[in-house]
């Protein structure tokens, strides 16, 4: 399910170039707030691209999505 549910907010960060917050990715996705927090942690491919302050509440990150090459080496220890 984690695994899913990671992949999920993948393709919806990827499909909204403009980013998302936590709140509007959970929201879309039918899923809690905190579950979109760990798996967004879990996940090298997303980053906050800007900070955002609403009307109400705290400031909160959008998050973007980068799209990794199959083929992007790892680096190594001793290079």
């Amino acid at each position: 399910m984690k695994a899913e549910r990671r992949q999920a907010v993948r393709v919806l960060l990827r499909a909204h170039e403009d980013g998302l917050s936590t709140a509007d990715i959970g929201r879309l996705l039918g899923i809690e707030q905190t579950a979109v927090r760990v798996a967004l942690k879990a996940m090298p491919d997303c980053y906050i691209d800007r900070w955002q302050k609403p009307a109400r509440g705290p400031v909160s990150g959008v998050w973007c999505a980068v799209y990794v090459p199959d083929h992007c080496p790892r680096p190594r220890e001793n290079a």
